[in-house]
């Protein structure tokens, strides 16, 4: 569950989880090792009369998955970082899961063992409470120590003491970037086409325009029109699907298509039919140095200084109802 700084629900999401918890052969894809999934790809997908020319960028692939990607099968052959909810302990945390997928991509995981998503996520559960949080806050406790929400009604809090803070003095870009217009959207192909993870921030309203909760979920790609130049769907993996699967889940790959709301002033996000929420924002990570090392070493050969930007600060967390 997400925290805006409004009020948030997380169980909306959950008739998008899989109905049984019994995993077959997919199984096998249940985790990555940080850093591996490196390879982009832009292609072209099944289009229909509307759009016929429809094309789609993703990152986060392997070498082996991009080869054998064609327009209809995408999101059976794609298995993004995807941390898992075990349903103990993280009912609340799909903006930690998102966090740490975002961590696995990028390599800034790459710290205290860890050695996947999964690794990452279970790191948070330990620390945290389960209660709504936003990715970007994840990204800075992990990172820097620090954490903007302490002591914030309804928010995660941190359990631990002296957790996270892992690259204190590393020179890392993350921030947020609220949806304030149409024009809004248009900022999140680029980051992932420059490199920088990026994790979607969702909320739920009911028919009066009440926000009555929240999501996270983390942006793998999205498609488009090449006529016209139109976001048509975003490529996510989320956290709620197989919901209390935990590390033995599947790794999937999952789209949302893109709609407006009755006054057209909001993107809404829908999947197989079903609206799952209002697109509110985006977390955003820079990749680190290639080869992240531990560190220690990393501050030893200088390349690191304090750098981090906040943008866009909301003020209420995403929580259950």
């Amino acid at each position: 569950m997400l925290n805006s700084r409004f009020r948030l629900l997380h169980a909306f999401v959950f008739p998008l989880a899989a109905a049984s918890l019994v995993f077959g052969p997919s199984a096998a894809f249940a985790s990555s090792l940080i850093g591996t999934r490196n390879t982009s790809m832009t292609f072209s997908v099944n289009a229909n009369d509307i759009f016929p020319n429809r094309t789609a960028y993703i990152v986060g692939l392997t070498a082996d998955e991009a080869s054998r990607v064609t327009a209809s099968n995408y999101l059976d052959i794609i298995r993004p970082y995807d941390a898992e909810k075990t349903g103990v302990g993280d009912t609340n945390l799909c903006w930690a899961a998102a966090a740490a997928n975002m961590l696995a991509y990028t390599g800034w995981g790459n710290v205290n063992g860890f050695k996947t998503e999964d690794d990452i996520f279970s790191y948070y559960r330990n620390s945290f409470t389960d209660m709504g949080g936003d990715p970007d806050f994840a990204l800075e406790w992990f990172a820097k120590g620090s954490y903007t929400p302490i002591g914030w009604n309804e928010w995660a809090q941190p359990t631990t003491a002296d957790a996270g803070n892992f690259w204190p003095n590393a020179n890392i870009s993350f921030g947020y970037i609220e949806y304030s217009d149409w024009s809004s959207k248009d900022l999140l192909l680029p980051y992932l086409q420059d490199g920088y993870a990026v994790a979607l921030t969702i909320g739920l309203y009911d028919e009066d325009g009440e926000r009555t909760g929240g999501h996270a979920v983390t942006v793998w790609g999205a498609t488009y029109d090449n006529n016209y130049g139109k976001l048509m769907s975003l490529l996510v993996s989320d956290s709620d699907n197989h919901y209390g699967g935990g590390v033995d889940a599947p790794d999937t790959l999952n789209e949302f298509f893109l709609g407006f709301t009755p006054d057209g002033n909001y993107y809404t996000l829908d999947s197989n039919g079903f609206r799952v929420g209002r697109w509110e924002g985006f977390a955003y990570l820079a990749m680190a140095v290639t080869a992240v090392p531990e560190p220690p070493a990393f501050l030893l050969f200088g390349l690191g200084i304090i750098s981090m930007a906040l943008m866009g600060r909301r003020k209420a967390p995403t929580i259950p109802k």
